[in-house]
């Protein structure tokens, strides 16, 4: 397991990009990454408990839309913006 090739070169050629912004609902520097592609990118979201299990052992997420805490974290891939 770690970073998509996509993130793991973000992270390695860009390594400020996923710095904290300034301001309270620009926690990443949003403008940085839309620079990095010249297609929109959506985030991908996922909760820290549910994604490392093994399938043998994945529990459903409650409801039709589980809220996603504290801890979640922003992808960006590269694969023309699509969810992965």
């Amino acid at each position: 397991c770690g970073p998509t090739l996509d993130q793991a070169e973000i992270i390695t050629n860009y390594p400020d990009a996923l710095d904290r912004g300034d301001a309270a609902d620009d926690f990443y520097q949003r403008g940085h990454l839309l620079s990095l592609s010249k297609r929109r990118i959506k985030p991908f979201f996922w909760s820290d408990e549910n994604i490392l299990a093994p399938a043998a052992e994945a529990v459903p997420v409650p409801g039709p839309c589980a809220p996603v805490g504290e801890g979640a974290s922003f992808i960006v891939h590269g694969n023309q913006g699509f969810y992965s």
